[in-house]
C-alpha cells in the first residue's frame, strides 16, 4: 500500500493495526482467507460503525492513554519530591499533653510488665 508519497506499508504492520484495530478498539471485523502453502493469508476488514464514529473511538482511545501516561508521570514525580517531613510521617501533634501521658503510661506498664517476668 502506497499512499501520498510515503513508504510503502509492510503486510505484517497492516496486519498487526487491524488486529489492534480489532481486539483492542473492536472498531473492525476482520476476516482472514488462508490462500494456500507459500502464498500467505488475504486480510479482509469490515467498519462496525461510520468513518467519523471510528475516528472518535479511536481519538479517545489514544486520549485516554495520553492522559493516563501524564497522571503516571505527575504522580511518580510527586512521590519523589514532596516527601513527608523528610521522610517522615507526622501523625499526630507534639505539643499534645494527652498523647504524651498515653505513652508515658504505656512505657511505665511495658517496664513493669519486663520487671515483673524477669525478676
Amino acid at each position: 500500500m502506497k499512499k501520498n508519497g510515503q513508504e510503502p506499508v509492510k503486510l505484517k504492520t497492516l496486519q498487526s493495526y487491524l488486529y489492534k484495530l480489532k481486539k483492542v478498539l473492536g472498531v473492525t471485523i476482520n476476516y482472514y482467507r488462508h490462500l494456500g502453502v507459500n502464498m500467505g493469508t488475504e486480510i479482509h476488514y469490515e467498519l462496525k460503525y461510520s468513518k467519523q464514529e471510528c475516528y472518535r473511538i479511536i481519538n479517545k482511545h489514544f486520549r485516554e492513554k495520553k492522559e493516563e501516561k501524564h497522571k503516571n508521570r505527575v504522580n511518580t514525580y510527586l512521590e519523589k519530591t514532596c516527601n513527608q517531613n523528610s521522610s517522615v510521617k507526622k501523625e499526630e501533634c507534639l505539643h499534645n499533653t494527652y498523647n504524651k501521658k498515653e505513652e508515658d503510661k504505656n512505657k511505665q506498664s511495658i517496664e513493669r510488665l519486663q520487671i515483673e517476668k524477669y525478676a
